[in-house]
């Protein structure tokens, strides 16, 4: 799993397979946390699962700005990740 997520933080996306095979993986993924991997969370969000708490996300420059500025858009896009 770590090597998977490892993978997919670097554009090494995984197969239609790997997702299935993960899928049923959530007792691994909650034992063996990996907070600041995006591909980590992504799996998590995709599989329905609960968020861990800590970690990092990734976020733009702008995003950043914003916050800072007391703008908090929501991100048009997030749906499709």
């Amino acid at each position: 799993m770590a090597r998977v997520c490892a993978a997919w933080d670097f554009d090494v996306v995984p197969t239609p397979e790997t997702f299935a095979l993960l899928s049923g993986w959530r007792d691994v993924f909650d034992r063996f946390p990996l907070p600041h991997s995006p591909a980590y969370a992504a799996f998590r969000t995709i599989f329905g699962w609960p968020q861990i708490p800590g970690g990092s996300v990734l976020e733009a420059d702008y995003e950043r700005a914003d916050r800072r500025a007391g703008r908090q858009l929501p991100d048009p896009c997030i749906d499709t990740v």
